[in-house]
């Protein structure tokens, strides 16, 4: 191992320490931009999983501040902002602006949920890709996203990197 290795053997990480890194990352995100008066609030509550053809794994989820529950309506995978992203496979503000009143009024419409396919390219599997979604609810919807698009493309790396690990890397 030399000074450039990773200190991590991606290899070994589960789907949760995984989503424990990205939320983690999200977490010092969201608590930098509160820090920093950039949102209305210090309180969110935010979901992250897998999302494909529809279907919904959630990987995890976290509360941040101490009003963060009262948002977990709001980020339902049925009723809230990431049933959206989940649905169309975009960021809930991209199906809104495209879709316009077919998404019902309501948290399905709010800003705040992100859609982010990870890829990478392994010598067994050649191209992979994972679908990832998340949401989060608390503050303005755009650094609600922020958030989310710190948890996800932090997760996406993560696993990224743990499948070359498992497959080989170009």
């Amino acid at each position: 191992m030399t000074s450039l290795d990773p200190q991590i053997d991606f290899g070994r990480m589960s789907d949760s320490d995984i989503t424990e890194m990205g939320l983690t990352a999200a977490m010092i995100a969201f608590t930098e931009d509160v820090g920093m008066g950039y949102t209305n609030g210090d309180s969110l509550a935010i979901v992250v999983g897998v999302a494909s053809n529809g279907l919904w794994n959630e990987l995890g989820r976290q509360i941040f501040g101490p009003e963060g529950e009262d948002f977990l309506p709001y980020i339902d995978f049925r009723t809230g902002k990431l049933s959206t992203a989940i649905k169309y496979g975009v960021d809930s503000i991209a199906a809104y602006q495209d879709l316009g009143d077919s998404i019902p009024e309501g948290p399905q419409r709010w800003t705040g949920a992100v859609h982010y396919i990870a890829r990478v390219q392994t010598v067994e599997h050649g191209w992979m890709t994972r679908d990832f979604a998340g949401a989060a609810s608390g503050v303005q919807g755009h650094f609600d996203m922020a958030t989310v698009y710190t948890a996800l493309t932090r997760i996406g790396a993560c696993w990224a990197l743990k499948m070359q690990a498992l497959y080989g890397k170009l």
